[in-house]
Parts: C-alpha cells; structure tokens; sequence
C-alpha cells in the first residue's frame, strides 16, 4: 500500500495545484478528491459482492 501512495501521491499534489489555479482552494479539492474516491471503493466493493 506504501509503495502505492508513493507513486500517487505527487499526481495527486498536482491535481490539487492545478485546481488553485483554477480558483479552488486546496481543501476543496481534497475533499472533492476524497469523495471521488470514495464513490470508486464503494462501486468496487459492490461489484466484489455481486462476483461472489
């Protein structure tokens, strides 16, 4: 998991540099993101589930 969220950790810095660009400040975008995410864990347990 370490080795995971060491390669994406800087893509997500990014993302979130890129959004204060925009105008959005840091931590709305890291929720948005956390949100994002947590829709994804959410389909993929669902579709664990229904594979078994």
């Amino acid at each position: 998991m370490e080795t995971c969220r060491s390669e994406f950790e800087p893509i997500l810095f990014e993302l979130i540099r890129n959004g204060e660009k925009r105008g959005w400040k840091a931590a709305e975008i890291a929720m948005a993101l956390a949100d994002a995410a947590d829709d994804v864990i959410l389909k993929l347990a669902r579709e664990t589930k229904s594979k078994h």
